[in-house]
């Protein structure tokens, strides 16, 4: 496949690039952050990294809709806030608010190699949403409601907050 994404992972735990093929009759688009060139962080200068970070992409979609994948692979887990998270289905922190997914986007997709059972708890409706481990099932529910012949924008970025010297 030529339209192949190749994003950096656990570049604090060990340096390596993953490919992330996506369809040739797809129109693929990179959108890179700035800084997206600059030296990476060490590992005491990351505080933490949450996927909820990329969701303001669900502001590019066009008004008639989409889909937006999330690629949110860490070996340690997603944070858990004690004020905003979820801790099962009834109970969350004092002022935890399940997220609305907008009405134009179509699917929210999480993609982790390690899944957790609380992350679709944060939306208030979760069956916009799928978590999963498996690259081909994104392609497959991206084709299966974009078609084949998707335009896709690729913001490869991994928001983290981290101490200024």
């Amino acid at each position: 496949m030529k339209n192949t994404i190749r994003l950096p992972q656990y570049i604090w735990q060990e340096s390596k690039e993953v490919d992330f093929p996506l369809p040739d009759s797809w129109q693929v688009t990179v959108h890179n952050v700035a800084g997206y060139d600059k030296p990476a962080l060490k590992a005491g200068e990351i505080k933490a990294a949450e996927f909820n970070m990329a969701l303001p992409g669900l502001q590019a979609l066009k008004p008639e809709g989409g889909s937006i994948v999330i690629i949110a692979s860490s070996p340690s887990g997603q944070v858990v806030h004690y004020l905003f998270d979820n801790f099962g289905r009834t109970i969350g922190g004092s002022i935890s608010h399940p997220m609305p997914v907008p009405p134009h986007v179509e699917k929210i997709i999480i993609y982790n190699e390690y899944p957790e059972a609380r992350v679709p708890g944060r939306f208030a409706n979760p069956e916009k949403v799928l978590q999963t481990s498996d690259w081909k099932q994104v392609i497959e529910t991206l084709t299966k409601a974009h078609g084949e012949s998707a335009r896709v924008a690729v913001y490869p970025n991994a928001d983290t907050q981290f101490f200024a010297d």
